[in-house]
């Protein structure tokens, strides 16, 4: 099977992030809070044989969950978020359209997931993954997640669309992308995996 390039990002996801989230070590008393229309989801589709990367992000991201809380991986645990595909924003409009109808609009259903989160007691790092459902089926996949102090909070991961049964998406997109998608090596390439990255910023507040 061939690779091909994606837009998966999806996953997911201004994700839930676009909530409010706190960190794990807190004072008495002190929560934390984040305005949803400064969360960015970005991600990184493939194309070339060298596999060279195409960023883009999804704009509109509806959030549904706490909007304060003491603890991030308990407001992240208790999110769910869902994305407007046509809301692709690639920084080129051609480039924009083409993806969403070639590729976007022939999936099955919309994009949406939330989160698991586990462990995070004590000294243990806590492990946070993303159920996304894409294509009209399910997958979970593991996070990175690093908080800082000031309350910014980055979540990555990277999936592959073919899990997700949507190669004849995929085919599809190539086909419109053949183009733009051949490199100096005269091939046309794109690749099935993607990068994305959920980014956030809260500030300190009373509960």
């Amino acid at each position: 099977m061939q690779n091909h390039t994606g837009i998966r990002g999806i996953v997911v996801v201004s994700f839930a992030l676009a909530l409010s989230w706190g960190g794990n070590a807190r004072a008495a008393g002190q929560c934390w809070a984040g305005d949803p229309s400064k969360v960015t989801l970005e991600w990184t589709a493939y194309k070339f044989t060298e596999k060279k990367g195409v960023k883009a992000k999804f704009t509109k991201v509806a959030i549904k969950g706490p909007t304060k809380g003491k603890s991030v991986l308990n407001i992240l645990k208790a999110s769910t978020f869902k994305v407007d595909a046509s809301s692709i924003d690639t920084g080129d409009k051609g480039r924009d359209t083409n993806i969403y109808t070639a590729f976007l609009q022939k999936l099955a259903g919309d994009i949406h997931g939330g989160f698991n989160v586990s462990g995070g007691k004590g000294k243990d790092v806590a492990k946070v993954e993303l159920r996304l459902n894409f294509n009209g089926k399910s997958q979970v996949i593991p996070l990175q997640y690093a908080l800082s102090g000031d309350g910014n909070l980055e979540l990555t991961g990277a999936m592959d669309v073919l899990k997700f049964g949507a190669d004849a998406a995929m085919e599809s997109l190539k086909a419109a992308c053949k183009t733009q998608h051949t490199g100096s090596d005269g091939k046309s390439v794109t690749w099935s995996t993607v990068d994305f990255r959920i980014s956030a910023a809260f500030t300190k507040t009373d509960c």
